[in-house]
C-alpha cells in the first residue's frame, strides 16, 4: 500500500528515565542479532542522541523522492489512533507503520529491522520492495527550480553589486509614491498587508482544490476534496474583522516613524508641533511608540511622514534579507514559548486543530498570536532603521512565505527549493511542526531549530493541549 505517511515507532520512551532505560538495555542486553531497538540503531546509531548522516539522507530520499512525510515517535508519543492500532494488532517495538488510503498497516515489523544492522538504505529498499513508498516520476521542476534559482539570484545579486542599474526604475518610482495619497495613508501597510492576503490565500487554496497530487502523500488520482474546516470567504468575515481592527486601531492613534524622516516631520503628522513644550519629550527612536496628539481638530494619526530620499537597490536587497533573517529568529521564541508556556498553549491549540494542512490555516490564530506576527515582523524593520519603500517590498514576501508553509503542497515551486540546500524549512517541515508540535519552530528557514536540536538533543514538546495531530 502506498503510504501517506510513514511512522518510526521506537522501543523506548521520550522521557530521560525512558532514554536512560533504553541505554542500560542497549550496554547490557543488547545484541546485533537482538536489538534493544533496531530502528534507534538506524536513525541514531544506537546510543548517539543525534541522527545520523545515512538516516537523514534516506529520510530525505523518502520524503522528496515519494512525497511520504516520515514521523518518529517513541512509545510515550503516540497518538490515541496508533495507540489502539498497536495494541488491536500486537505490534512488536520497534516497527515502521504506514498509513495510506486503507488506514494503518505494518511496513517493516520489529524482526526485519533488526536484519538491517542499522543500515538506512536497507530500510528504504525493503519500503520500496513493499510499494510502501513508489518514487514519483520524473519532472521537469528541477529545470523550473534552476530557473528560478537563476533569475532571483541575478535580481539580487545585481540590485547589490551594481545600484546604478536600478536607479532610474527607483528614483521615479519613489517619488510618484511619495506624492501618492493612498501610500501616504497612516493605514497603508494594513491595507496593503490585507490586500495581499485577499490574493494570495485564495490562489494558493486553489492550487491546493486543483492539484491533490502535490498534497503530501497525495497522488494524481486522489479525490479533489475540500478538507474539513475549510470555509468560504463570505463566512470568514468575522476572522478578518479580528485581524483587522487591532491593526487599524494602532495605525490611527500611534505616529509612524521611518529611518530618514526628521523628528519635526514625524511629530508633525502626529499633529504636534516641533517649537511646542509637548513635543519635547518625544523620541526620533523607531523603538520607542509615540502617541498622536489627539485633539478636537485632529484626533486620529492618518498620514504618515515619509523620507525624501529613494533607497538603492542595495540597501532594499540587503534590508529584505537581513529583517527576513531576524524576524524568523524572533518569531523561532515567540513560536516556542506558545509550545512551552502552559498558561499560553491554550492560545495556540486551535492553530493546530485541523485534519489536513490547507491555506486557510495560516490565519487561524488567536489574536494575541496575530498581532505577535505583525509587530515582530515590524520590529524587525524598525530595529535595522529599514526604508520605507523596503517595508512596502517586504510585505509580500513575508505572506507569500507565510501562506506557502501552511499550505498542505509540495509546491515545484517551494522556495525551500530555491535556497540552497539545508537553508529553507518549507511547507513540509512545518506540516511536520503541525503533525507532532515539536521542531520546526522557526517559520522560514531551518538554522534556528537545528541549533536547537544540537543545544538539546532530548527535547519534546507537547502538542498544544486540544490540537489535532496531522496524521
Amino acid at each position: 500500500m502506498p503510504a501517506a505517511t510513514l511512522y518510526v515507532l521506537y522501543n523506548a520512551d521520550a522521557s530521560v528515565l525512558g532514554k536512560l532505560k533504553y541505554g542500560y538495555r542497549k550496554l547490557s542486553n543488547s545484541s546485533a542479532d537482538n536489538p534493544a531497538c533496531a530502528a534507534c540503531d538506524i536513525t541514531h546509531g544506537g546510543l548517539s542522541l543525534s541522527e545520523t548522516p545515512g538516516w537523514k539522507d534516506a529520510k530525505k530520499q523518502i520524503e522528496a523522492g515519494s512525497g511520504c512525510q516520515v514521523v518518529q515517535w517513541h512509545k510515550d508519543e503516540l497518538s490515541s489512533e496508533m495507540k489502539e492500532f498497536v495494541s488491536a494488532n500486537n505490534v512488536k517495538y520497534p516497527a515502521v507503520v504506514a498509513k495510506g488510503d486503507g488506514g494503518l498497516e505494518v511496513a517493516v515489523t520489529s524482526s526485519e529491522l533488526a536484519t538491517f544492522k542499522g543500515d538506512a538504505a536497507m530500510l528504504v529498499k525493503k519500503l520500496q520492495e513493499k510499494g510502501n513508498t513508489k518514487m514519483k516520476p520524473k519532472s521537469n521542476k528541477d529545470a523550473l527550480v534552476f530557473r528560478l534559482r537563476l533569475a532571483i539570484g541575478s535580481i539580487f545579486m545585481s540590485a547589490i553589486l551594481f545600484p546604478t542599474l536600478y536607479a532610474p526604475l527607483l528614483v521615479p518610482l519613489w517619488s510618484w509614491l511619495q506624492s501618492n495619497a493612498i501610500y501616504r495613508l497612516s493605514t497603508f501597510e494594513t491595507i496593503w498587508t490585507v490586500f495581499l492576503y485577499a490574493a494570495i490565500e485564495p490562489y494558493m487554496t486553489v492550487v491546493f482544490l486543483r492539484h491533490p497530487e502535490w498534497r503530501f502523500g497525495g497522488t494524481k488520482e486522489a479525490e479533489r476534496s475540500k478538507p474539513r474546516g475549510m470555509r468560504r470567504p463570505s463566512r470568514r468575515l468575522g476572522e478578518m474583522v479580528m485581524y483587522v481592527v487591532p491593526l487599524l486601531t494602532l495605525d490611527l492613534t500611534m505616529i509612524k516613524k521611518f529611518a530618514g524622516v526628521p523628528l519635526e516631520r514625524m511629530l508633525e503628522s502626529g499633529n504636534y508641533h516641533f517649537h511646542d513644550q509637548d513635543s519635547h519629550g518625544q523620541s526620533a527612536t523607531f523603538l520607542v511608540p509615540s502617541l498622536h496628539n489627539m485633539t478636537a481638530s485632529s484626533p486620529l494619526q492618518t498620514q504618515r511622514a515619509l523620507p525624501e530620499q529613494p533607497p538603492s537597490s542595495r540597501r532594499v536587497a540587503l534590508e529584505l534579507v537581513t529583517s527576513l533573517v531576524l524576524y524568523d529568529v524572533l518569531f523561532f521564541l515567540f513560536h516556542l514559548t506558545l509550545h512551552v508556556l502552559p498558561g499560553i498553549k491554550r492560545w495556540h491549540a486551535p492553530h493546530h486543530r485541523h485534519t489536513e494542512m490547507h491555506p486557510q490555516i495560516t490565519n487561524q490564530l488567536h489574536v494575541v498570536e496575530r498581532l505577535g506576527l505583525v509587530l515582530l515582523a515590524n520590529f524587525s524593520l524598525n530595529i535595522i532603521g529599514s526604508h520605507v519603500l523596503t517595508r512596502t517590498l517586504f510585505v509580500p514576501v513575508f505572506v507569500w512565505l507565510l501562506v506557502e508553509i501552511h499550505s498542505g503542497l509540495d509546491l515545484p515551486w517551494g522556495y525551500e527549493k530555491i535556497l540552497p540546500d539545508g537553508w529553507g524549512g518549507g511547507a513540509r517541515k512545518h506540516m511536520l511542526h503541525h503533525a507532532g508540535g515539536g521542531r520546526g519552530y522557526a517559520p522560514y528557514f531551518s538554522w534556528c531549530d537545528t541549533l536547537l536540536q544540537k543545544a538539546t538533543p532530548i527535547h519534546r514538546t507537547e502538542t498544544p493541549q486540544g490540537s489535532a495531530a496531522l496524521e
